[in-house]
C-alpha cells in the first residue's frame, strides 16, 4: 500500500498537475479544461486525494478521436480526462523508475535519456562494425491488440501493491464513448492516456530479451524496430524468430511494412533516411536535433522539398534510385536546384568538381543541404503593435518574448518570429524586435530559430511553466579571453574581494532602508522605524569590518530583519498584512513568496543576458560561492537590484493588481504556491513596465530606466576588473 499512498498523495498530485498543465491539451469526456481545473486547484486535488484514500475513485470515460496519419490513415485516440491524467501523471512519476530499470539498453522510446538520436548513433555504431543487413519490422495494431492478462501478469511481477495494480486496470480496462454508446476495453491499451507509453514498452520487454538471448542487434522505438545482422541469411532467420516472439505475446507482424534490406539499398527509420554511411532527415520538418560530426558518428544531412515540382513524375537514370527510399529524396533535391541527374553525375565526374568536392557525400551535401536566408536585417521593421487580449499567454513589450501558452511552437517565418498553436499563428514579431525570448514550459522552438538567435546574439531562457529557471541558449565569444583571465584572478584577491563585497553589501541594505523609508513616510509605523534605525547601524559596521566573515555577518543580519518586517508593507485590506513575514525559497509556499521568487528569477535572467554580453562569465562570482551550476556573478549583482523586485511586489498586492484568485496554493506544510497562467501573465507585464521606468542613476546624476542601469553597472564592472578604475560605484536609491 505505500507506492498506492503515495500516488494519492497531495504533493505528487499536484506534480501530476503541473506535467499536465505543461502538456496542455484538451478536455476529456466531461468537458472540464486544464484552466478550469485549475480554477479551483486545491479543491480539485483534494477531492482526488480523498478518492484515492476512500478506494471510490472512477475514472470519468474515455474520450475517442479520430487522427489523420501522414500516410492517410486513421489513428483513434482515448483521451482521459484533465483529473485522470492528474492521478496518471503521479502515478507515472513514481512508477517510471520502477519499470524503466527492467527495460533493455535497445528501447529509446518515451524512456528519459534515451532518444532518436541516440539510436541513430547505435544504429550507425553497429553498421562500422559490420551489420549492413536490416530487417525493418512494424507491429500490426500493437497498441489495439495488447493482451490485458499478458500485461498484468507482467506488472504483478514487478509491482507488490495490489491497489496499483488495481487502479491500473481500471485505466487500462476504461469505459470509453463512441457514437454516444458507451464500451469498454476488453485488450489493447487507451493511446492518449498519460500511462499507456510506460505499459507499452514494458509489455515488449520480454520481446526485447528474447531477441538480446538470440545475440541480435535490436534497435526499437514503440512498436516500430529493426534488427541488424551481418548478412541476408541472418535477417531471414531474424524474422522467424521475430514471428515467434510476438506470437507469444499474442502479436503480429505487419507484413506489409515489413522487408529486409540493407545499407546499400537505403532505408527509412524514425524518421531518418540511411544509405551507406549517410544519416539524412526524412523531412524538412523534422525538428530533430542535428547529430554531431566525429569519426564514429554519422553525417547529417537535411533535405528541401519545398520547390519539387509535385504533379511531376521521376525517371531515375539509374534502377538503384527507383529502389530505394533515399533515390527519392535525392532527385527531389536535385530538381530543386534545377539539374537533372545526368548532370549531377557530369558535376561529380568533372575534373573541377574534383578539385572542389573530396568526397561523393560532400557533392550531395552540397547539392541537397537546405540554405537559410542569412541576410542581415538593416531597415527598423514597421511598428509592432501589442497582442490583443485574444491572446492570453504571449506577452511582447520592448524587445523581450514571453511564451508561456502551452503547446506553442516558436518558428521563423522570413525576417519575422512566429508563435503557432494547433496550426493557429498566435502572433508575429519582427526579428530586429526582439533583445531576449523566455520559454515557459512544454512550448517548442526550431531549430531554425534557435540559429538566429545565436547568429544574431537573442538569449534564449527556458524556464518550467512555473518560472523555475532551467537555463539559456546563447552565443558564445572566445575573443575575450583576457577579460576571463581577469576575472578570474579576482577571485584570489582579497583586497579586491573585500572591497567589492562593501560596495554591493551597501547597497542592497541601503536600498532596503530606503525603500522602508519611502513607506514609512506614507503610513508611519513604530516597528517601521526601530527597523530603518537597525539598518542604519549595520551600514555603518560596513566600512569597519575587515574580512569576509563579519560582511556575510552583517548581510545575513540585515536579511532577517529586513524580511522578518516584508509583511508590514502590505495594505491591510489585502489580506497580506503581517508583522511577521518568512521568506520561503524552494519552494515558495504563500504568494508574496512566490512573486518574489519569480521575480528575481526573472530579473536574474535579464542580468545574465548582460554579463554575457560584455563578456564577463557568469559563474565566476566574488561575494557568492561558487556551486556547480550556480550562476555566482549574477547572484552578487542582483543585491543592488533586488528592490526592483521587492518594490513591484508590494505595488501589485497593495493596488490588487493580483489577488488570490491568481494563484493556487496548496495548503499542507511545505507545498507550493503557484500563480495561475493569467497570473503569470498579468505579472510578467507589470515587470516589464518596471524595468522601462526611470530611476536616477548615481554614477550619472540623471534618469534612466533600470534596464541602461544594469546594463551601466556590468559595464563599470568589467572596468573594475581589469584595474581601469580604483573603485566600484554601485546602484543605490536615494530617500
Amino acid at each position: 500500500m505505500k507506492l498506492y499512498k503515495q500516488i494519492a498523495s497531495y504533493s505528487n498530485l499536484v506534480l501530476g498537475f503541473d506535467k499536465v498543465s505543461e502538456n496542455d491539451g484538451m478536455p476529456g469526456s466531461d468537458g472540464v479544461s486544464i484552466n478550469a481545473f485549475e480554477e479551483n486547484l486545491h479543491e480539485s486535488i483534494l477531492q482526488l486525494k480523498n478518492q484515492l484514500e476512500s478506494f471510490s475513485y472512477k475514472p470519468e470515460p474515455l474520450l475517442m478521436l479520430e487522427r489523420s496519419k501522414v500516410d492517410g490513415t486513421k489513428r483513434i485516440l482515448l483521451i482521459p480526462s484533465v483529473k485522470d491524467r492528474v492521478v496518471q501523471s503521479s502515478a507515472y512519476h513514481l512508477l517510471y523508475p520502477i519499470i524503466d530499470k527492467e527495460l533493455e539498453e535497445d528501447t529509446y522510446a518515451y524512456r528519459q535519456g534515451f532518444s532518436r538520436e541516440a539510436a541513430v548513433r547505435k544504429i550507425h555504431s553497429l553498421f562500422n562494425l559490420g551489420y549492413k543487413w536490416i530487417l525493418d519490422a512494424d507491429i500490426s495494431h500493437y497498441f489495439d491488440r495488447i493482451n490485458h492478462d499478458l500485461l498484468f501478469n507482467r506488472l504483478q511481477e514487478i509491482i507488490p501493491d495490489k491497489a496499483v495494480i488495481d487502479l491500473l486496470k481500471k485505466w487500462i480496462k476504461a469505459e470509453y464513448i463512441w457514437c454516444n454508446q458507451k464500451y469498454f476495453l476488453t485488450k489493447g491499451i487507451p493511446q492518449g492516456a498519460v500511462i499507456s507509453p510506460l505499459l507499452a514498452n514494458l509489455y515488449l520487454d520480454s520481446f526485447d530479451e528474447g531477441i538480446s538471448k538470440q545475440g541480435l542487434k535490436l534497435i526499437r522505438y514503440a512498436d516500430d524496430f529493426i534488427i541488424l545482422t551481418k548478412s541476408k541469411s541472418e535477417a531471414e532467420k531474424a524474422l522467424e524468430i521475430t514471428t515467434d516472439l510476438l506470437n507469444m505475446l499474442q502479436l503480429e507482424i505487419n507484413t506489409d511494412k515489413t522487408k529486409i534490406t540493407n545499407f546499400d539499398s537505403g532505408f527509412k527509420y524514425i524518421g531518418y533516411i540511411f544509405l551507406k554511411s549517410l544519416v539524412l532527415t526524412a523531412s524538412p520538418k523534422d525538428t530533430s536535433r542535428p547529430l554531431v560530426n566525429s569519426h564514429n558518428t554519422p553525417q547529417i544531412l537535411k533535405t528541401s522539398t519545398t520547390k519539387y515540382p509535385k504533379d511531376k513524375k521521376i525517371v531515375p537514370d539509374e534502377n538503384k534510385f527507383s529502389s530505394s527510399v533515399f533515390g527519392d529524396a535525392l532527385l527531389k533535391a536535385i530538381y530543386n536546384k534545377g539539374i537533372s541527374l545526368n548532370q549531377f553525375y557530369q558535376s561529380l565526374n568533372d575534373e573541377i568538381a574534383a578539385a572542389t568536392l573530396s568526397s561523393e557525400e560532400d557533392a550531395i551535401k552540397e547539392i541537397i543541404e537546405y540554405q537559410e536566408n542569412t541576410n542581415e536585417i538593416v531597415e527598423e521593421s514597421k511598428k509592432f503593435l501589442l497582442a490583443p487580449e485574444s491572446k492570453p499567454h504571449i506577452s511582447i513589450l520592448k524587445h523581450t518574448l514571453y511564451i508561456q501558452e502551452q503547446g506553442a511552437v516558436l518558428k521563423k517565418d522570413s525576417n519575422k518570429f512566429v508563435v503557432i498553436k494547433d496550426e493557429r499563428e498566435l502572433i508575429d514579431i519582427p526579428i530586429i524586435k526582439i533583445k531576449e525570448i523566455f520559454i515557459f514550459g512544454n512550448c517548442t522552438v526550431s531549430p531554425s530559430v534557435m540559429q538566429t538567435c545565436l547568429r544574431s546574439s537573442i538569449p534564449i531562457i527556458l524556464l518550467s511553466s512555473r518560472g523555475k529557471y532551467f537555463g539559456r541558449l546563447d552565443s558564445t565569444d572566445i575573443s575575450h579571453g583576457d577579460l576571463t583571465r581577469f576575472q578570474t584572478l579576482r577571485t584570489f584577491d582579497n583586497e579586491f574581494l573585500i572591497n567589492f563585497y562593501k560596495k554591493t553589501l551597501f547597497a542592497k541594505i541601503n536600498n532596503s532602508k530606503v525603500f522602508f523609508q519611502r513607506h514609512f513616510r506614507r503610513k508611519g509605523n513604530e516597528h517601521l522605524q526601530i527597523l530603518i534605525n537597525y539598518l542604519k547601524n549595520l551600514i555603518a559596521k560596513i566600512e569597519l569590518s575587515i574580512n569576509i566573515d563579519e560582511l556575510r555577518g552583517l548581510e545575513g543580519n540585515a536579511a532577517a530583519a529586513y524580511f522578518s518586517s516584508f509583511g508590514l508593507l502590505f495594505d491591510s485590506r489585502t489580506g497580506y498584512h503581517s508583522e511577521k513575514f518568512i521568506r520561503v525559497k524552494h519552494p515558495p509556499t504563500d504568494p508574496i513568496n512566490s512573486l518574489l521568487s519569480f521575480g528575481y528569477t526573472l530579473l536574474g535572467s535579464i542580468i545574465t543576458s548582460f554579463i554575457f554580453a560584455r563578456n564577463l562569465n557568469p559563474y565566476i562570482g566574488f561575494v557568492h560561492q561558487l556551486r556547480p551550476n550556480h550562476p555566482a556573478l549574477t547572484s552578487d549583482i542582483i543585491e543592488e537590484f533586488r528592490v526592483i523586485i521587492d518594490s513591484l511586489v508590494v505595488q501589485i498586492i497593495n493596488k490588487h493588481i493580483l489577488s488570490n484568485n491568481h494563484f493556487y496554493s496548496v495548503k499542507e506544510p511545505g507545498m507550493p504556491c503557484f500563480l495561475t497562467n493569467l497570473g503569470r501573465k498579468i505579472f510578467l507585464h507589470q515587470f516589464e513596465i518596471k524595468l522601462h521606468q526611470k530611476t536616477p542613476y548615481p554614477l550619472f546624476g540623471t534618469n534612466l530606466d533600470f534596464i541602461k542601469c544594469i546594463d551601466l553597472q556590468v559595464q563599470q564592472l568589467v572596468q573594475y576588473i581589469r584595474g581601469e578604475i580604483s573603485s566600484y560605484q554601485p546602484y543605490t536609491i536615494n530617500y
